[in-house]
Parts: structure tokens; sequence; C-alpha cells
């Protein structure tokens, strides 16, 4: 059963494609030419200290990193990340499945959709967020160059895009524990069955029922047989 949650942050290399282009907003692809690449990934267990960051230069080749980055994945109940249900979550299913590596069905939690859901702010970038709620500041990068140096396999570059890369994870982490902290968000509890008993009547006479889903995942699930109730055992995999 996966037992540990943390914050994630993934990086790519950006594709090449080539197309025709009608207007600055409006292109039509001929072919991609090269796709997107990863590049790295951070991942910080909560209440961690050292966080585990690798880049694919570290490994004997991209699939070795990318069965690293889905045994982080699967490891995890819940994952953490700034905008990871639209880029981090997606990107990295788009890389498990290139080399046929399963669904993870991890749970994401996205601070991105928690400052939309709940501020009105000029920007929702992580680098403003930080700022705003006056928790850190996001490393600079320099620009794009700093990807290409990277790609290219400057000895420089790769230090300090590792370092950028934990960094994010790092402040992710503050982020969403201060979300905590402050009641902005509250982190969901499911009553099951346990050592204390029934949730209904505290009793010890039941039985085994299969399983059920729920909104964060799917459950072993118990009926008591003193008071009739059906109630979670313990949880068994998330989405």
């Amino acid at each position: 059963m996966k037992k540990k949650r943390g914050t994630i942050d993934i990086e790519s290399f950006p594709g090449h494609y080539r197309g025709f282009v009608d207007k600055m907003w409006k292109t039509r692809l001929l072919k991609e030419t090269i796709p997107i690449k990863p590049a790295s990934f951070s991942y910080k267990e909560l209440g961690k200290h050292k966080p585990y960051t690798r880049g694919v230069w570290e490994f004997k080749n991209e699939k070795e990193f990318v069965k690293d980055l889905h045994r982080v994945f699967m490891e995890n109940e819940e994952l953490i990340g700034h905008n990871a249900k639209q880029f981090d979550l997606k990107q990295s299913n788009t890389f498990f499945a290139m080399y046929g590596l399963p669904d993870t069905n991890v749970k994401i939690i996205d601070t991105l959709t928690i400052v939309k859901k709940k501020f009105r702010l000029p920007s929702y970038k992580l680098k403003y967020c930080l700022e705003f709620f006056k928790i850190g500041h996001k490393l600079e990068t320099g620009g794009e160059v700093l990807w290409f140096d990277v790609e290219d396999g400057d000895p420089k570059a790769r230090k300090h895009f590792l370092k950028y890369n934990e960094n994010d994870t790092v402040k992710t982490e503050l982020l969403y524990l201060y979300f905590l902290d402050k009641g902005w968000v509250q982190e969901r509890t499911r009553k099951c069955y346990g050592k204390d008993g029934c949730i209904r009547c505290g009793g010890h006479n039941v039985n085994f029922r299969g399983e059920k889903p729920f909104s964060e995942g799917v459950y072993e699930m118990v009926h008591c047989k003193d008071c009739n109730k059906h109630q979670p055992y313990h949880f068994l995999r998330g989405w």
C-alpha cells in the first residue's frame, strides 16, 4: 500500500518542429523532428530534509531515467506540485507510455489550483506566489539558454539546472504547508475501521466485503455484524 507523499517537479527539454506560419499565433504543424525529452526531476518526501533530484544524463539511457521517475510515482499515495495536473502529471504519463510503463494512479494535489480557487492575484506562477505569501524565491535560470546548455552537456549548467529543479520542489512544499497552517486548505481524512473498532458502534465483529471506490481512491471494505455498518478498512490505491 502506498503511504508516502511529497512534492514533485519535472523539467523537460523542448521539442523541435517544422511547420508553416500564417500568423505568429497560428501555425500548421508539418513534422515533429525531435519530440519533447525528459531533462530532470526532483522529489521531496514531506517532512524529510533532503530532496531526491536526478538528471537524465546521470543514467545510462533515457529509459532508465523514466523508470526511476515511474518508481517515485508508484511509491507515493499523493504528489504535490505547482501546475502539476496540467504539466508534471501529463508529461510524466507521456514518458511512461513511451516506454510501456503502466499508469501509476497517483493522486495529485496542485498548489496552482489552490491559489486560483482561493485568491485573485495578478499572476499565479510559482515565482509570484512565493513572493506574495513571503515564503521565498525561485532560483533564476538566466533564460531559456540554460536548457540548451544543459542539453549540450555543459557541467556548470547541469549543476545549476538540478539546483533550480530542487529549489522548486522545496519551495512548493513550503507553499503547501503554508496553506495547511493558515487553514486555506484542509487535508482530507476518511474515518475507517481500525484499532478503535467500528466507526459507528466500536465493535470488532466484522467481515470483509471487497473493494469500494471513493473520491480519493479505492478502499477495502468491512461490514460490522453488530450494527450493520459498511465502512472502509484501509486505503488500497489512488486514482
